[in-house]
Order: structure tokens, then C-alpha cells, then sequence
């Protein structure tokens, strides 16, 4: 899993590079990089308490979703912050 992040913060670094500067809408690539490893790190914390246990198991476990629906939680409250 640790291969993954360096891939996925690469892709962002690279929607970036298309654009130059100025940046449009004045996105900054820091923010979006901490951002990006920061709910990677999470979802792959998800991933790896899965690993080892029976399907079963996993199929019942909603805390990806509990997961899922934190992050938009969090997400709100930071545009709500950043439009106030």
C-alpha cells in the first residue's frame, strides 16, 4: 500500500502541471497534496484492518463508509470555514 501514495499524490502533481501559473482560482498544489495523502493515509488505514480477516466479517463492517461519510463531514465544515 505504500507503493500507491507516492503514485496518487504524483497524479495530483501532474493535474497541476497542466496548468502553470498563474494557477486558476488560486488553487495551491500544497493543499491539495496534504489533503490527498492525508485521506489516502486514512483509507489505507480502512484497507489494512481488513486484511487477515474472514469475508464475512468485512462485508458487515461499515466503518469504510462511517469513513467515507467523516470525510465529507470534515469537508464541509472546512469550505463553510473558507466561504465565512
Amino acid at each position: 500500500m505504500n507503493e500507491l501514495i507516492p503514485l496518487a499524490l504524483q497524479l495530483t502533481q501532474d493535474g497541476f502541471a497542466l496548468y502553470g501559473d498563474p494557477m486558476p482560482f488560486d488553487l495551491s498544489v500544497e493543499e491539495f497534496m496534504t489533503y490527498s495523502s492525508d485521506k489516502g493515509m486514512r483509507r489505507f488505514g480502512t484497507i489494512s484492518s481488513a486484511r487477515g480477516r474472514p469475508v464475512g466479517e468485512i462485508d458487515l463492517d461499515y466503518t469504510p463508509v462511517q469513513l467515507e461519510d467523516t470525510f465529507a463531514e470534515e469537508d464541509q465544515r472546512a469550505l463553510a470555514a473558507a466561504s465565512a
